[in-house]
């Protein structure tokens, strides 16, 4: 078909590939078919699809599984046009652990208002992209472009029409156990995260009561939109787009709307808006973030490869091929003989260095605090002194409290439905040398009740007791103050509480 569009999701756990077919009336779907990954072989599953959707097409547009993709907006100074590539790999670095030469990667810029510029950055490792290829081509298929799969959503965001363009808007993927978040602004995206929801709720639970699902997804959200908000404060997010299972949009879109207190809307296109918007890439090969052409350009050089690479060495071995022997032998003796003359130069100065150094050696002042012609019994008091300071410092060691242990400890405490929100710690020395640690913590708890509130913090105040290696060195573990807070518009209540361990001083 000459005018067919084929767009392919992959996802770690399966694949989904749909065909557009473009006509007056403008695209719409004509196959699409989904294949679970089954033992880690993707080109089994790519197949699979293809041959169940009946698709016939070899050149597919690619959107990559979202765990695989890191995306990160930053701004960098208003620069002229040819340094933008330097200054976005200079700040990239920043955000990555890994190296650049490891990546492909590409990016967007978007000018703004305030004379900066904000750099839309997309990295996915080199080997990893290499192995998806080489599935690619086991399945018998060539990519037309790569793209990561937040891309594609934002381009299913433009499609629906939902929002103006220079509003942001929060599009959110459904897959039943996952959810992709993409925060889209002008077709660009600022922020990206795969959230993994909790289990399905049991069959038993009435149609009233929330789903775990939902309510996971809802704080997930909330959490981005407010990142989101501090680090562009000019453009709030005004909604959120729900994309995905049509079951699960219809069932939790009041129940998000609720919870975020913004406006939450089913987007067209459903479960194949995603691999929609990826297909609609195939007829625009200018856009971003094509990390297949990235991946075909040179890997950067290193360090030591840029320096030989350099035209001063290029031009050097020019002029040493083009002379004759004769003229290359005299160069050469000439060379020698400076680099002699520099040496014997270097080492008469070398010579009157090292004398002013044996006279500096020999003038010095003689240093052992006078110890030396002293008698033994002069002596012992001050070795009687310097063992009592040495007895000191090994109690100060002794005394002080492990701190590393105890965090650790602490983390693997918490319970669900606990955060900690502050940490304090002081270990101050008493005269005697013994340790006087304090660790203060402040904690919420949220389990939408009071009874089972109150349970849960005292349960953990008695589990940091019970846990050897947290209580360990401290005298007492005390829950202080507990208090109730609400969140804005007071829409949920929940609690605060303090604790504070101390080890007390011996008497």
């Amino acid at each position: 078909m000459a005018n067919a569009l084929v767009g392919l999701v992959l996802r770690h756990d399966a694949v989904e590939v749909v065909q557009l077919a473009r006509g007056l009336g403008g695209t719409k779907v004509v196959k699409s078919a989904r294949a679970a990954v089954a033992d880690g072989n993707l080109a089994a599953a790519i197949r699979s699809a293809m041959g169940t959707a009946g698709i016939t097409a070899k050149r597919v547009a690619v959107a990559l599984p979202p765990q695989d993709v890191l995306l990160r907006a930053f701004s960098i100074p208003p620069i002229p046009r040819s340094e933008v590539d330097t200054a976005v790999q200079f700040e990239a670095r920043k955000y990555l652990p890994f190296k650049l030469t490891d990546l492909v990667w590409d990016y967007a810029v978007v000018p703004r208002s305030d004379k900066q510029i904000t750099v839309i950055f997309a990295a996915v490792e080199r080997a990893a992209l290499l192995r998806i290829q080489e599935s690619l081509r086991a399945a018998g298929l060539e990519p037309l472009c790569i793209e990561p799969c937040s891309v594609s959503l934002a381009r299913a965001v433009q499609r629906a029409r939902q929002q103006p363009p220079q509003r942001a808007a929060a599009a959110v993927n459904i897959t039943g156990d996952s959810a992709h978040i993409a925060i889209v602004r002008e077709g660009k995206v600022y922020l990206a995260r795969e959230v993994r929801l909790t289990a399905e709720p049991d069959a038993s639970q009435s149609s009233e009561t929330s789903d775990p699902r939902a309510m996971r997804l809802a704080s997930e959200l909330r959490l981005s939109m407010e990142f989101f908000a501090r680090e562009f404060a000019d453009t709030p997010v005004e909604r959120v787009l729900l994309f995905g299972e049509p079951t699960l949009v219809t069932r939790w879109r009041q129940e998000l709307a609720a919870g975020l207190g913004c406006a939450v809307e089913s987007a067209e296109g459903g479960s194949l808006a995603l691999a929609v918007g990826l297909a609609l890439r195939a007829a625009d090969r200018s856009a971003p973030f094509d990390l297949l052409r990235r991946i075909a350009q040179p890997r950067p050089s290193t360090a030591r490869e840029a320096l030989l690479g350099h035209p001063v060495f290029e031009r050097a071995s020019k002029l040493l091929a083009s002379m004759n022997r004769p003229v290359l032998g005299l160069c050469l003796a000439a060379a020698v003989a400076v680099v002699a003359l520099m040496w014997m130069a270097g080492a008469r100065q070398l010579v009157s260095e090292h004398r002013r150094l044996e006279l500096a050696v020999h003038s010095r002042p003689e240093v052992g605090f006078g110890l030396a012609g002293r008698s033994q019994a002069d002596l012992e008091p001050v070795r009687q002194r310097l063992e009592d300071h040495l007895a000191f410092l090994h109690r100060i060691i002794e005394e002080r409290t492990p701190l590393a242990s105890k965090l650790d400890a602490l983390a693997r405490t918490v319970p669900n439905g606990i955060w900690l929100t502050s940490l304090s710690y002081q270990d101050e020395l008493s005269a005697a040398g013994q340790s006087q640690a304090m660790l203060s913590l402040q904690g919420a708890c949220f389990l939408d009740g009071e009874g089972p509130e109150m349970s849960a913090i005292r349960e953990f105040e008695e589990t940091m007791k019970r846990n050897k290696a947290f209580s360990e060195g401290f005298s007492s573990v005390q829950l202080q103050e507990i208090s109730v807070k609400s969140t804005p518009k007071q829409r949920y209540t929940y609690r605060t509480f303090q604790v504070h361990c101390r080890k007390e001083l011996a008497l």
